[in-house]
């Protein structure tokens, strides 16, 4: 089975934006970082970690690969292999784990690099009613695809980042490591 069928006939719902998101805060008050998606902490809940494997066993890409936790609602996964890493460009995908489930919410070819704009405030969405923080994920073009990870239960925001954004380019340190 291909990786875009399996990732296209997901149930949860995604929305997909044009444009970038205005932040309720400004870069100045807010703390950025970059970590590779590596440095993350492994799932810990065992239910979790059995759904996960049983999930990424159906994808041929990713036969070997890692798992970890990025926040408590979502984590990535990524095939480890030494031909794709030497090239960044590995498939990773993005698991929704809330309620115990191994949701796919979509894949992309990248880095492995994670930017994340961490502050006290989330941005809040009246309408889909929740709270998103704020996470880009660097492609194997050295590019990010932004996306906005819900508090609660509400849909993932998913929206490509212009290729000029400076505050994204803060993780180009992180590239080749």
């Amino acid at each position: 089975m291909k990786l875009a069928s399996l990732v296209s006939r997901r149930g949860l719902r995604v929305v997909f934006l044009a444009s970038m998101f205005a932040a309720t805060t400004s870069t100045a008050d807010a703390l950025m970082y970059c970590n590779r998606a590596s440095e993350y902490r492994p799932v810990s809940d065992p239910v979790v970690t059995q759904r996960i494997e049983e999930r990424l066993q159906a994808i041929p890409a990713m036969r070997n690969h890692q798992v970890r936790r990025i926040d408590g609602q979502f984590a990535i996964a990524w095939q480890d292999e030494d031909e794709c890493r030497k090239l960044f460009r590995c498939y990773h995908l993005l698991l929704d784990i809330r309620n115990d489930a191994a949701t796919v919410v979509f894949a992309y070819r990248g880095t492995g690099t994670i930017w994340v704009l961490g502050s006290a405030l989330n941005t809040l969405s009246d309408l889909l009613d929740d709270d998103y923080s704020m996470k880009a994920f660097e492609t194997d073009d050295f590019n990010f695809v932004e996306v906005r990870l819900p508090r609660f239960l509400g849909p993932v925001w998913v929206g490509a980042a212009p290729s000029d954004d400076k505050t994204l380019k803060a993780c180009a340190y992180r590239k080749y490591e």
